[in-house]
C-alpha cells in the first residue's frame, strides 16, 4: 500500500531539525507535500521531468548547506514514492538516477534560483519566503541550473538501461552500516558522562563531531538515555555473568581435585564446609545444587535492609558534587547491593533515588 504523501514532508521538516535548519521554501514543502501538479500547466507547456524535479531539489539542499550523505535517503524514498508516478524507469533505474543527479549538482558550481513566482514547477510561491528576496534577481557570477548536459544525460540512461539487466547487490542493513561509529559514539558519551558532563552537552559533543545514531540519525536527548540505560544494564548484566561463571570454575576445580573448599558467600552458605567433604559434597552443602535427597537451597540473604543505608550514603555522595557513575561504582567498593543482592548500576541507582526522594518528600 502506498504511503501518504504527507510522510514525505514530515519526514523533511524532521531532517530539517535534526540538522538545525529552519528554512523550509513553500515551493520545496509544496513539492514535498503534493509533487508535480500537472494542472498547473496548459496543453501547450511541456511538463517538468522527474529529473528535473530532482536536481531542483538537491540544488536547495545543497543552498541550505547539506551535505549529499544528509539529504541522499529522503531524496531518493521521495523520488521512489512520490515521483514514480511520471517516470517510466523501474525503481532500481530511479535510485541510480538521483545519485547521478545528486552527483551532478554537489560536483558543479551552480547555484539554487527558484524564480519566485515563475519557478519551471509552478510551485507555490509566497513573498513571507526566507529566500523572497535573495530571488529577486538572477545570479550573474555563476552559471543557472539547467538540464543536465545532453552528453550526461545520454550516459544516464545508457546506465539506467544497464541496470535493470545486471544483478543488484543487497542493500546494506542500517544497524550493519552505522555500528562501528556507534560503538566510539557511545564510548565518547560514557566518558563525558564520567566526567561529570550534562548529557545536554553530551548530546551536543557527540553531533560535533558527526557521530550518528545506531539508525544514522543525528543524536537527541531522548536517544542517548535510552542508549545508555541500555548499555549499563547490559554491563551489569555482564558483570553478573562473569562473576557466576568464576564461582563454578571454582567449585568445578575441587570437584576435580577433592580439594576442601569454602563455599562462597555469594552463594549464601554462612559457614565453610566441614574439613570432611569433598568439591562435590561442598556444591551440594553451598546451594549450587538441590541435594540428591532432596534438601533444598539456602535460602538467600535479605538485602532489603541495606538499601537505604546505601541509598543514605548516595544522597550525600551526590550533595558533594560526585557524578551518579562514581556513585556507583563507590557503592559497589562498599559492599553494598541492591535489594535483589545485585551490583548498583546506573539506572537501579537512578530507579531507587527516585522512590527514595519520593518519600522524603512525603515526610
Amino acid at each position: 500500500m502506498p504511503l501518504p504523501k504527507t510522510v514525505y514532508l514530515t519526514s523533511l521538516k524532521q531532517l530539517l531539525v535534526e540538522h538545525g535548519q529552519d528554512r523550509l521554501f513553500p515551493c520545496i514543502e509544496d513539492l514535498a507535500a503534493n509533487g508535480l501538479s500537472p494542472e498547473r500547466f496548459s496543453p501547450q507547456e511541456s511538463q517538468p521531468s522527474r529529473q528535473d524535479i530532482t536536481q531542483y531539489l538537491t540544488a536547495w539542499f545543497k543552498h541550505i548547506g547539506f551535505l549529499p550523505d544528509d539529504c541522499q535517503s529522503w531524496l531518493i524514498e521521495y523520488c521512489l514514492g512520490m515521483l514514480s508516478a511520471i517516470s517510466s524507469s523501474s525503481a532500481s533505474q530511479i535510485r541510480h538516477s538521483t545519485k547521478s543527479n545528486m552527483k551532478y549538482i554537489y560536483g558543479c558550481d551552480i547555484p539554487f534560483y527558484c524564480g519566485r513566482e515563475h519557478n519551471p514547477l509552478k510551485a507555490q510561491c509566497r513573498q513571507a519566503c526566507p529566500a523572497y528576496q535573495d530571488m529577486a534577481v538572477p545570479p550573474e557570477s555563476s552559471e543557472l541550473r539547467k538540464p543536465v548536459p545532453k552528453a550526461i544525460s545520454d550516459r544516464m540512461e545508457q546506465v539506467e538501461n544497464s541496470i535493470s539487466r545486471e544483478p543488484q547487490a543487497l542493500p546494506v542493513p542500517v544497524n550493519l552500516k552505522y555500528r562501528e561509529q556507534f560503538h566510539q559514539a557511545l564510548a565518547t558519551a560514557v566518558e563525558l558522562i564520567q566526567q561529570g558532563k550534562p548529557k545536554k552537552r553530551v548530546v551536543k559533543a557527540l553531533n560535533d563531531q558527526r557521530f550518528k545514531t545506531r539508525t544514522g540519525r543525528a543524536w537527541t536527548y531522548s536517544v542517548l538515555q535510552v542508549e545508555l540505560a541500555r548499555y549499563f544494564h547490559e554491563m551489569d548484566e555482564q558483570a553478573q555473568e562473569d562473576s557466576e561463571y568464576s564461582i563454578v570454575q571454582a567449585i568445578l576445580v575441587s570437584c576435580d581435585t577433592d580439594e576442601v573448599i569454602s563455599p562462597p558467600p555469594e552463594l549464601g552458605l554462612g559457614r565453610s564446609a566441614p574439613a570432611s567433604q569433598t568439591g562435590v559434597q561442598a556444591v551440594d552443602a553451598a546451594g549450587a545444587r538441590p541435594s540428591a535427597l532432596g534438601g533444598q537451597t539456602p535460602k538467600a540473604k535479605d538485602y532489603r535492609l541495606q538499601v537505604t543505608d546505601a541509598l543514605d550514603s548516595a544522597a550525600e555522595l551526590l550533595k558533594q558534587g560526585i557524578p551518579k557513575t562514581k556513585v556507583v561504582r563507590m557503592l559497589n567498593q562498599r559492599g553494598f547491593r541492591t535489594k535483589t543482592g545485585k551490583e548498583w548500576s546506573y539506572p537501579n541507582l537512578q530507579a531507587e533515588l527516585n522512590r527514595y526522594y519520593a518519600r522524603l518528600d512525603g515526610e
